[in-house]
């Protein structure tokens, strides 16, 4: 959240820190989750569209000139395309949000690049439970001839939620997704394929995954383009690592001052963030190195000098790793995603 108008970026719009709509910034962040861990690995600062229409403000708050604007959904891609570019992050799936589930585009391109991703959706997404026939409507010799295909009978989409509703309670299973702090993290989860609707036409074919909590509350749901043999275990447990972002927001803004910061412009942005990331990845391998607090090869914490020698032994040989060699610092050339081609099913 901010006061004022000129901190770069600022705008009235959705605040995940006070869930409302408030005047504030808004960054993107790609997370990495892996069995050794999880980090937030890369960032973007979010333009709304009026800062890039106004180039004298933009110039005022040290925006390069060479930004322009770009969708939440299109920086994300963007820094998936520059990890995989760069060769240090070894992943296949993507996870986010439904304010990115909810961009067909996006999905599109996921797809497209070879990610397999489980993205949540808003309840109200539409799919066919069925294949259905596609055909051009039949020329009546008056007018213009159809050049958009329908559906051939009666078949209709439906939303998530209706098929959540619909669902037979032993279409569920309780999985385990994770340990938690608490203890391991079990919800029910049910899937089945679908297909997605695009203009309503059939679009591409896919698993629709359905969460909740043991007792049916808090539903979520997902869309994936994963093999249709995925195991269910495998599509819940991506999904769930979606709270790894969340808990690296509140462990950055506890530990490294993720949010403290007081600056305006631009570079001071960049620069702030990208020292906070940078400090949970030295304190991520410092925990990693360490082996936890009670790891039997090391003196008592109270002893003098037992974190100094802790340190000298397991952090020093490893040398410095380059997280993130050659980056610029700054959003360049506008990456647009590639305009929706409407998919259809014979």
């Amino acid at each position: 959240p901010k006061q004022g108008t000129k901190s770069v970026g600022v705008a009235r719009q959705y605040c995940g820190t006070l869930g409302k709509v408030a005047n504030c910034q808004m960054g993107v962040f790609l997370g990495y989750a892996s069995s050794r861990g999880h980090l937030l690995v890369d960032k973007r600062l979010y333009l709304p569209r009026k800062w890039i229409e106004d180039p004298q403000r933009c110039r005022d708050a040290g925006v390069p000139p060479e930004v322009g604007y770009q969708t939440k959904a299109e920086l994300a891609l963007s820094m998936l395309r520059q990890a995989k570019t760069w060769g240090h992050l070894d992943g296949k799936w993507v996870t986010g949000d439904e304010a990115y589930g909810q961009v067909p585009q996006l999905r599109d391109v996921l797809d497209a690049d070879g990610w397999w991703y489980v993205l949540e959706v808003p309840s109200n997404t539409l799919v066919w439970e069925e294949r259905v026939e596609v055909a051009l409507p039949e020329y009546s010799g008056h007018g213009r001839k159809p050049t958009v295909p329908r559906v051939v009978g009666d078949g209709t989409p439906k939303t998530v939620r209706q098929i959540d509703e619909e669902l037979d309670g032993a279409a569920w299973q309780h999985l385990e997704v994770a340990q938690g702090s608490q203890g391991p993290r079990v919800y029910r989860f049910a899937s089945l394929r679908v297909w997605e609707s695009r203009d309503e036409l059939p679009g591409r074919e896919c698993w629709l995954v359905l969460r909740t909590n043991v007792d049916g509350t808090e539903p979520k749901y997902y869309l994936s383009n994963a093999p249709n043999d995925t195991a269910l275990r495998e599509l819940g447990r991506v999904g769930a690592l979606r709270w790894t972002v969340e808990t690296e927001f509140q462990t950055s803004k506890g530990e490294t001052g993720l949010d403290e910061y007081e600056v305006r412009g631009w570079t001071g942005w960049q620069h702030h963030i990208t020292l906070a990331l940078l400090a949970g990845a030295f304190l991520l391998s410092l925990q990693q190195a360490w082996g936890g607090k009670d790891a039997p090869d090391y003196a008592p914490a109270d002893q003098p000098g037992a974190t100094r020698a802790a340190a000298e032994k397991r952090v020093q040989p490893r040398g410095v790793v380059p997280v993130a060699p050659g980056h610029t610092g700054t959003q360049r050339a506008r990456q647009t995603l590639p305009r929706q081609t409407q998919a259809r099913t014979a």
